[in-house]
């Protein structure tokens, strides 16, 4: 009886672990990312914040498997537009059909224990990566499981991955004796599988009606309050009355 506990409990264990979804794939799935990056070159320096969009788009089925097209608006090609993605949860690995190539490549293989290197086409080109492993962090407010895969060459790039959410994080680094470069990707917010994660809000608040003067007054004032989260998102702010 003893013996038959501790199997179940393995088997529910590897249950768990095999369960996880680094990089949840559905028409619609988007990401809201901040980028914070700088620049120094021939001495000076510049830097910077902007923000942009990732975003599932649409799907497409080869060989009874369905792969999806990824937007990524970021001008980098981390994420490449051209590219197919597919994650198979079984496996714990995410694929990639990269154009004019009909071979289903490896992108992300989430099982990997940290330090082991391996190739990667989930820019579109091959390149070689480390694996740093899985471990729990705080995300958009909750605590997953985040795997992080790392170039180990300069140009650096960096990956991380959590579960339920999908992309976290992508980092790039460049340097040379004339200069160097870095630009941090991060999820701010995220709407995957219609859960919306970290909400970004814009309202109008109540209004104050005892301190406002009347519209028959002069002069005539309202104030309307409101609430946004991540200004700089917002281009203009328009209210009718």
């Amino acid at each position: 009886m003893r013996t038959l506990k501790i199997s179940l409990l393995v088997f529910i264990l590897s249950i768990s672990v095999s369960a996880q979804n680094f990089f949840p794939l559905k028409v619609g799935n988007v990401y809201q990312v901040k980028d914070d990056w700088w620049l120094s070159i021939n001495g000076g320096y510049e830097s910077g914040t902007r923000y942009y969009s990732v975003e599932v788009v649409r799907d497409t089925i080869i060989n009874a498997n369905t792969f999806f097209t990824i937007l990524c608006n970021s001008g980098y090609q981390y994420l490449n537009n051209d590219c197919l993605y597919r994650f198979d949860s079984l496996q714990q690995k995410l694929f990639t059909r990269i154009p004019n190539d009909s071979t289903t490549r490896l992108a992300v293989d989430f099982t990997l224990p940290a330090g082991t290197d391996y190739t990667s086409y989930i820019s579109g080109e091959v390149n070689s990566f480390t694996s740093e492993g899985i471990s729990p962090e705080v995300f958009l407010g909750d605590t997953h499981l985040v795997y992080t895969m790392e170039d180990v060459v300069i140009p650096r790039h960096a990956y991380q991955f959590s579960d339920i959410v999908g992309f976290k994080q992508y980092k790039y680094y460049y340097g040379t004796l004339g200069g160097a470069a870095s630009s941090t990707h991060n999820v701010i917010s995220a709407i995957i599988d219609s859960v919306v994660y970290n909400p970004l809000v814009l309202r109008v608040d109540s209004l104050y009606p005892v301190s406002d003067r009347p519209i028959n007054t002069f002069p005539y004032l309202l104030t309307i309050p409101y609430t946004v989260s991540y200004s700089a998102l917002i281009d203009s702010f328009y209210i009718d009355v």
